[in-house]
């Protein structure tokens, strides 16, 4: 019977005197020869058109999804922070300007002879005990004027999310 395994009952006395590597060798055989009747089987190869169909549709999504980041570049951070920012630099630099002023006695020209260059800060020496510092941020400007309360700048500590100083 080509193509089915039919069992054979068999008597033990056919067995006697047969050993198992002669029994499992004529089963390799029979089995062998059973696929060898039986032929290939008809494989189905899987078609590539959908694998590639969601590839194209994700990259679509992809190149849009960039693109629409590109023309809609969304803020990083708030105005707020970003006045928060910059409240704490002029903060910091007017520490900086009463250190040198209190060691030196005078006020340096620059804030890069200090090392407290920004490049949205500017620095304005009106003499030599008085100055004032202004920063932009977007359309608004911040400014203090030597002799102010810093308060208002020493509040931007709590203002300035601790994520964005990480």
């Amino acid at each position: 019977m080509a193509g089915s395994s039919a069992v054979t009952r068999v008597d033990e006395k056919e067995l006697e005197g047969v050993s198992p590597e002669k029994l499992v060798g004529d089963f390799m055989n029979q089995y062998a020869k059973e696929m060898a009747e039986a032929g290939p089987k008809d494989v189905k190869k899987r078609s590539r058109v959908p694998f590639l169909l969601v590839s194209l549709v994700i990259l679509a999504g992809l190149l849009a999804w960039n693109i629409f980041l590109m023309i809609h570049n969304p803020p990083v951070f708030t105005q707020a922070e970003l006045e928060a920012d910059a409240e704490l630099t002029l903060y910091l630099t007017a520490q900086g300007l009463a250190e040198h002023l209190n060691a030196e006695g005078t006020l340096p020209q620059t804030l890069e002879a200090v090392d407290l260059d920004d490049d949205h800060l500017t620095y304005t020496r009106l003499s030599d005990s008085t100055y004032m510092i202004n920063m932009v941020v977007g359309e608004t400007g911040i400014t203090y004027r030597s002799g102010d309360h810093l308060a208002r700048f020493e509040r931007a500590l709590d203002e300035i999310p601790v994520e964005a100083v990480r």
